[in-house]
């Protein structure tokens, strides 16, 4: 019978996080018959930010996904980076709106495929790559997630008030260091390996 697991990433920008996916997803396709899916809070504040501000060269997420150092370019008309304007829009709008806007439609979303899961071909691992908010912390423990801080050297991105709204809490599970070189994919599978059950993991 398939199973579900689900893994929460965070929490400061620029780490790593949607590496770290990237390379459970090649290990679950090719190693383990394991369908290793994406989830995001920011993709849906990206995506709809898209929209409102298009006019001024903002585009949906899958287009900062495949042009990741634009995330840090200033548009000249608004005065912002994309990753400013997400975290204003996500934070000081929507939020302000409704607390849980992003957790709710998130939660729903993974739940669908919780109650699903025995139609699927292949075990799936749910991976949310930005749990940023002691909101977010608890909807991932509601649904019994493992949750990983993802930590590296790199310079802290400023201007993005979201990356501390964690900074103190220490409930992670486990913490991954991305030393930002070829050995990270080693030491992710080792580490998360056993944790999905992929005892026979390859040598990366």
């Amino acid at each position: 019978m398939p199973t579900l697991q689900i893994i929460g990433l965070g929490h400061r920008s620029g780490r790593g996080k949607d590496t770290l996916y990237k390379i459970l997803h090649r290990h679950g396709h090719c190693d383990h018959n394991a369908n290793v899916l994406r989830y995001s809070f920011a993709d849906q504040v990206k995506n709809m930010a898209g929209v409102v501000f298009s006019k001024w060269g903002l585009k949906d997420a899958a287009y900062y996904d495949d042009n990741y150092l634009e995330k840090d370019v200033v548009l000249p008309g608004l005065g912002l980076s994309p990753r400013q304007i997400w975290n204003r829009f996500g934070t000081n709008v929507c939020r302000d709106i409704y607390a849980n806007t992003w957790t709710e439609r998130l939660e729903h979303e993974i739940m669908e495929v919780r109650a699903n899961i025995d139609s699927r071909a292949r075990d799936v691992v749910a991976v949310v790559t930005d749990v940023r908010f002691p909101e977010e912390v608890s909807m991932m423990r509601r649904l019994n997630s493992t949750l990983i801080e993802v930590t590296a050297s790199a310079p802290i991105v400023k201007g993005v008030s979201a990356d501390e709204k964690l900074a103190a809490y220490r409930g992670w599970d486990l913490s991954i260091h991305n030393d930002m070189t070829e050995g990270f994919e080693a030491v992710v599978i080792k580490t998360l390996g056993p944790i999905l059950n992929w005892s026979l993991a390859k040598e990366v």
